[in-house]
């Protein structure tokens, strides 16, 4: 009886030992896993803000293009008139 007792607790130390590496393999893989997954996830952020910087830099020239117009067309309406001849007017009418 207790020699069986003895056998049992050194297959159960042997199992526990075991367990405890194939625990640490999984937590490896898992660790690998994730950290795959976090550099997958980063490139994926960066590709995205890329794509912001430039969709950014593409209204900002057309914001400046457009203000550009705006400018001129602002100019033209500031403009004084034309000296209006009001005689050569009534003339022609």
């Amino acid at each position: 009886d207790r020699e069986q007792m003895e056998n049992l607790e050194k297959r159960n130390s042997v199992l526990e030992r075991d367990e405890i590496g194939n625990a640490e393999k999984t937590s490896s893989l898992e660790r690998k896993s994730l950290y795959d997954q976090y550099v997958k996830t980063m490139r994926q952020i960066e590709q995205c803000a890329n794509k912001v910087t430039i969709a950014l830099k593409k209204k900002n020239k057309r914001i400046a293009r457009l203000q550009a117009e705006i400018a001129e067309l602002e100019s033209i309406v500031n403009e004084p008139p034309p000296e209006v001849n009001m005689s050569g007017i009534q003339r022609q009418l």
